[in-house]
């Protein structure tokens, strides 16, 4: 609760702040769907005054720029036992400047949305 009380009153700095989390935890390997239910948890919790379309956006969004990077994830699991690489090769060698961009852009909707 003390993170989500740095964002204070502005939901665009807690949105982005959730897509970045999320994308950058998918980078070292945390399959998304672990800090994307534990921020969810958090913030319902917690109480904070944000609409639930602005936070599933926010969730959803850095999920999907995630699930192209993650070496945890099927879809990078499989095309790397496939073409015999790593898959850290194959989601941010391939994928990550991608995912980076629709992170970027989430950013800017959630600035331009709230």
């Amino acid at each position: 609760t003390q993170v989500l009380q740095l964002a204070g009153p502005s939901p665009s700095l807690l949105g982005a702040g959730i897509m970045v989390t999320i994308f950058a935890l998918a980078i070292v390997g945390i399959n998304p769907m672990v800090p994307a239910t534990a921020i969810l948890t958090a913030v319902v919790s917690a109480d904070v005054q944000v609409s639930a379309h602005f936070l599933m956006a926010a969730i959803i969004i850095g999920w999907a720029a995630s699930m192209t990077i993650s070496p945890t994830t099927a879809t990078i699991a499989i095309a790397s036992s496939r073409l015999n690489m790593n898959p850290f090769r194959v989601g941010l060698g391939w994928n990550g400047p991608f995912g980076a961009c629709v992170v970027v852009v989430g950013v800017l909707l959630m600035f331009l949305w709230a």
